[in-house]
């Protein structure tokens, strides 16, 4: 019988900083931006728990300038959630305008008070690296596939007391089988808006007349972008499918259309989406270096004097035997298309905090 070592009590909340720092020890982020840059956000992130979050990341602009990466973080319903609500309070009773907005309704979330709450599978807050120093998140609310997306969104919005006519003009314009996924609302913005983000876009609208048609009957200038049709033609074939964000304002469409692109499965199909990516000239040499480098691991036993005892493999899955590691990913890249302005391209860089067994790390790894 194999003798597991003794826990002691249970250490500290190391802080979702923690992670961030776990997420950068490998510097594999260091052709795309400065970490250097990233205080502001940091210093917003510092604060909130790490039991907060399993599932993080940095979104970071490929214009060639390695500049300041905004801070992004997943909480789940469940645990993860009350985590989150319980600092949210607390950031509340600080007199903090953008959270006292935010912290009841995450608290009605993970109580499950309000008839939407089951509909919303996982909160993301967003922190924008720009903005002054502890800079208020954007919140973000990723609506469950199966729930009615429509009522959802118009439920929550009327919670947080913001009445915006465009989306309940956008939602009902959406073809069939396209659904909003994601809404939320830019509380770390100077001009604050909301963003709307829809799924289920059939391939065959990604050529030919239909997105613009359907961009046409929504008002929305994007549809004669110049841009448009080359990004279609170029990206579609070789990404794992098109997601379309909208901003909102009242009763406004704004002017940029937010084009998400995942990348696909397998190591050469994602070398083959990068390679369009910079052959349409949306990143540069090096920062394609940085998006093939930033794909690997971060190993507890790599790292020990930087990893918390509160996120090791012990203290995750006790008696597995298993280690703790962040895995790294390119989640996706957006293209904002906006008339009389260059093309924006951003990357969106995750991390997953998980456990692994060796045997089962060295299987995967082997077949890399």
């Amino acid at each position: 019988m194999r003798c597991l070592p003794t826990l002691n009590a249970d250490p500290p909340d190391p802080g979702c900083g923690a992670l961030v720092v776990l997420a950068l020890a490998d510097n594999t982020q260091a052709l795309l931006f400065d970490r250097a840059l990233a205080t502001a956000a940091l210093q917003a992130v510092v604060a909130l728990p790490a039991a907060a979050t399993r599932f993080f990341g940095f979104e970071c602009r490929l214009d060639g300038q390695a500049g300041a990466p905004d801070i992004l973080l997943c909480s789940r319903a469940g645990a993860e959630g009350e985590a989150l609500a319980a600092a949210a309070a607390r950031r509340a009773e600080g007199g903090d305008p953008a959270w006292r907005q935010v912290a009841p309704i995450l608290r009605d979330w993970v109580d499950g008070a309000a008839p939407w709450a089951r509909s919303i599978h996982n909160v993301w807050l967003e922190f924008d690296s720009a903005a002054a120093p502890a800079p208020p998140p954007s919140c973000f609310f990723g609506v469950t596939k199966s729930a009615d997306g429509s009522a959802s969104v118009l439920e929550v919005l009327a919670a947080l007391g913001i009445a915006a006519p465009a989306v309940a003009r956008l939602l009902a314009a959406l073809p069939e089988g396209v659904r909003p996924f994601q809404f939320g609302a830019m509380l770390g913005r100077a001009a604050s808006a909301l963003r709307l983000c829809v799924r289920g876009l059939p391939r065959a609208m990604l050529s030919g007349p239909a997105l613009p048609n359907l961009l046409r009957q929504l008002g929305h200038p994007a549809a004669d972008h110049p841009g448009l049709p080359g990004v279609l033609a170029g990206l579609a074939p070789v990404s794992a499918q098109l997601d379309l964000g909208f901003d909102l304002a009242g009763a406004e469409i704004g002017p940029r259309l937010h084009l998400e692109w995942p990348p696909p499965d397998g190591p050469a199909q994602v070398e083959a989406y990068l390679d369009t990516l910079a052959a349409l000239g949306h990143c540069t040499v090096r920062e394609k270096g940085g998006l093939r480098a930033w794909h690997g691991l971060a190993h507890e036993r790599r790292h020990p004097a930087l990893w918390p005892e509160a996120l090791t493999g012990a203290r995750l899955a006790p008696g597995s035997g298993a280690s703790a590691v962040l895995l790294r990913r390119l989640h996706h890249v957006k293209l904002v298309l906006e008339p009389g302005r260059p093309t924006l391209a951003k990357a969106y860089l995750s991390a997953h905090l998980a456990t692994v067994e060796d045997a089962a790390l060295q299987a995967g790894l082997a077949r890399l």
